[in-house]
This record gives C-alpha cells, structure tokens and sequence, in this order.
C-alpha cells in the first residue's frame, strides 16, 4: 500500500520506508527487514522492541494449549510445528540472506521482560553483526516488557518519550530527511535521566 498511488497522495518516498513494531508487531518488523530488498514489501530500516525472533528458544506456558497464541499462530502445539516456529524465525531467517543487503535493525528491549526474553533481542542482534550485518542493541535496564522497572505500569512517560526520540533519531540517520517528519518535532529534550534506562 505505501508503495502504491498512496505514496503520492501522503508524499511517502517509497525508497526510504522505515518500521516499527513493539512485541508481536516487532516480530512483523523484523520479518520485514528478512525480506528480499527486491520485493514490494521490503523496508530500509527497522527498530523493533521486545521482539520475539527465534521461536526454536521462545516458548509461552500455554503454548500447547489450543486457542492460545502460539498454538493458533503455528496451527497446534510445539512439538507439531517445529518447522513453522523457524520459518517464523528472523533469528534463522538470516541465515539465508545476503546479509549486506538487511537493513538496519534497532532493537529494544527490557532487560527484565516477563514475557520476551531479553535474550531473544541480544542473540538476533548478535547474530546479525557476527555476519556482518548492521544491528543494535538498545537495552532499557531493569525494564519489563512495558520498558518500565514496574510490571504492572506499562505505559509511563518515562523511558517511553526518550525511546521515541532515540527511534526517530535512528530514522533520521538511516532514511535521511528531517527528524520533524519523524513525528517528534516539538517535543520537549529528555534530560539526564534517560541516559540511564
């Protein structure tokens, strides 16, 4: 779709196409960023936070319990899926690319998440660069999966205006153009305390 007629009608660079996705939807991301460069859903830079990339190595207590996440996601239960669970894997996915041509990849995560191990950021990210590919690892000590040290609080402003400022920074330098078009402009700057996240 931001590749078709939209990309005239909301002035979308269909070059220059940047992703962002928390949890599930940092899964989606990065598969994106495995996608072949060629294709129309190809994207030119990704931050994905507290995403889930390797599926061999993530497992949910319910997984094996019909209509729970995983099992509708892979269409039963773990030990019938294994092939599905590491097609779904950015984490093995890599394996097969030019890895030159992965975009950049920003990953986010809580160092304590309760619910996607931190691990599963660190060892994508670790992957990706003994390869030679281009990724970062952002970790938000003593975070959760909501990024705060409460795991009950998800959505406190801190350290959540500071990630997006670092994620727009990081699409700026990847895709160019003004960081107003980021959809940060105006905010106000985040002092020290950010620094430590």
């Amino acid at each position: 779709w931001l590749r078709s007629a939209a990309a005239a009608e909301f002035g979308i660079d269909r070059e220059r196409i940047g992703v962002w996705g928390d949890s599930a939807g940092a899964h989606l991301a990065l598969l994106l960023a495995c996608e072949d460069p060629e294709s129309q859903s190809s994207v030119q830079a990704v931050v994905a936070r507290a995403a889930p990339s390797d599926f061999d190595s993530f497992h949910l207590d319910d997984e094996d319990v019909p209509g729970s996440v995983l099992y509708k996601l892979f269409g039963g239960p773990n030990s019938s899926a294994e092939e599905a669970r590491r097609a779904a894997s950015p984490f093995h996915l890599v394996d097969s690319l030019d890895i030159a041509r992965l975009p950049p990849c920003l990953l986010v995560h809580g160092t304590r998440d309760e619910t996607v191990p931190f691990a599963q950021s660190a060892n994508f990210v670790d992957k990706v660069t003994s390869l030679g590919g281009r990724a970062s690892l952002r970790p938000v000590h003593e975070g959760f999966h909501g990024m705060t040290s409460d795991p009950h609080r998800y959505w406190a402003n801190h350290p959540w205006e500071s990630l997006g400022r670092e994620a727009a920074a990081f699409f700026h330098d990847h895709l160019g153009g003004p960081r107003a078009a980021c959809g940060f402009a105006g905010l106000p700057t985040v002092g020290a305390q950010a620094a430590g996240d």
